[in-house]
């Protein structure tokens, strides 16, 4: 409110007051109204958003999302139904299956199967959207659900093909990691043994050039070092995961359901945010970190998924994080608030198809197969004809929206193109 330059402070004051005064009876008459409607038999369906909405205001405090708050419940009725008939038949079947098996919502389960899929095929494709925008096909998601309503068990079901691939990997691995093992031991020993007698005063027997023979041997068998394969980590801070990153051909899937991967990025054991990694891990951006007293890390595109399951607290809470709205985090995130089946489960119920369950498995594992290509170089999904008409038609739908009814969102809704021609990709190389 502005004021002339002569007036006096008890006069802003008498004048703050008044309009405060005016602004609480006009809450008060939108309150009177509101619950007329409530004991109208007609009322609206949107009735619980406006009065939220109404409410908002007299504590000033609306949230990230604006006039649109998807922890109020009474929206349900207004959110439309995964489109789960857009899946390709193998997991939109599991998906269906597993959400019928455990009685979740088929929202939450399909979209932990999207995580795994893209876990399965980030780093090995991207799409090519037009000249200049490339996105890669890994996601950033949290589906959010009440304490009671079995994330744990369908997020356990979506992702067992990869810890059984894992596992299986890792156990054909071994032979080579031991005799990796003790190869580059024997050249140590060789190694040290030159060392040792160049550091003679008197008639060495060795010359440098046989010490800098060792060290190319040492440096040729490094690079062909083979170690276990991790896919899925759940509790890491930003600085191990930066680590296991690298070890892992710079890519990694955080998948859990649980929410403590938030308060690590806030800062839990560092006592400052730290949420580099995630955010240039979300497009493959060079990441470097060097630190006094710890090992250098540097990645030329690292890609990270995230996959998680949460309860309404802990999305409320991260929603309030200034740093991670005001850095782009919260902005990267695809959202899931199902509606609850909790109060309409059945005691029994059957069992999804064995066959159906198999070919689930049997995509992650030939996906997770699928040999990456030298020197981080993904192959390409090019946009059929009526693919890019419908993306650029898409893109303009957004665009226009961004000034008015978007605005509150923005900075999600500016990253909603991108995220959907992620979820294309991925689902075109399901698919074919």
């Amino acid at each position: 409110m502005a004021f002339k330059e002569n007036t006096t402070t008890s006069e802003k004051a008498a004048t703050l007051i008044k309009e405060t005064e005016n602004i609480n009876a006009e809450l008060a008459e939108i309150d009177r109204q509101l619950a007329e409607m409530e004991n109208s038999p007609d009322k609206p369906e949107v009735l619980g958003h406006i009065s939220h909405i109404s409410h908002a205001g007299k504590n000033d405090n609306i949230g990230i999302f604006g006039i649109f708050d998807p922890m109020v419940q009474k929206q349900e009725k207004l959110l439309p139904e995964f489109p789960i008939e857009c899946f390709p038949d193998v997991i939109k079947d599991y998906t269906k299956g597993i959400a019928d098996t455990l009685q979740v919502p088929v929202d939450m389960e399909a979209t932990m199967v999207l995580d795994t899929m893209a876990l399965c095929v980030q780093g090995k494709f991207q799409i090519d959207i037009k000249p200049g925008w490339v996105e890669p096909l890994n996601l950033y998601t949290v589906a959010i659900g009440r304490p009671s309503e079995r994330k744990s068990p369908a997020l356990k079901e979506a992702t067992q093909p990869v810890y059984d691939y894992m596992q299986e990997e890792n156990e054909r691995r071994l032979p080579q990691i031991k005799e990796y093992g003790l190869k580059k031991k024997i050249i140590q020993g060789r190694l040290k043994t030159v060392q040792d007698n160049l550091s003679k005063k008197d008639n060495p027997t060795c010359t440098l050039q046989d010490a800098l023979i060792c060290q190319q041997d040492l440096e040729v068998l490094e690079k062909e070092e083979v170690k276990p394969v991790q896919l899925i980590v759940d509790d890491i801070t930003p600085e191990a995961l930066a680590r296991v990153m690298k070890d892992n051909n710079e890519r990694m899937a955080i998948i859990s359901a649980e929410g403590g991967v938030f308060g690590i990025m806030a800062g839990r054991y560092s006592q400052f945010p730290n949420i580099d990694i995630f955010l240039k891990a979300y497009s493959g951006e060079p990441y470097s970190s060097v630190r006094v007293g710890r090992e250098s890390v540097e990645m030329r595109k690292p890609l990270l998924t995230l996959g998680l399951a949460v309860q309404p607290k802990v999305i409320a809470d991260i929603m309030d994080n200034k740093d991670f709205r005001g850095r782009g985090l919260l902005a990267r995130f695809l959202y899931c608030m199902p509606n609850t089946k909790i109060g309409k489960r059945t005691y029994r119920l059957n069992t999804i198809n064995i066959k159906v369950k198999k070919e689930y498995e049997n995509l992650c594992k030939e996906l997770l197969s699928i040999p990456d290509l030298d020197g981080f170089i993904e192959r390409t999904i090019k946009l059929s004809d009526n693919a890019d008409k419908l993306a650029e038609d898409f893109f303009y739908w957004i665009e226009e929206r961004l000034v008015d009814e978007l605005e509150v969102i923005e900075d999600w809704a500016g990253k909603l193109h991108g995220n959907t021609m992620r979820i294309a990709g991925i689902l075109h190389v399901v698919k074919y």
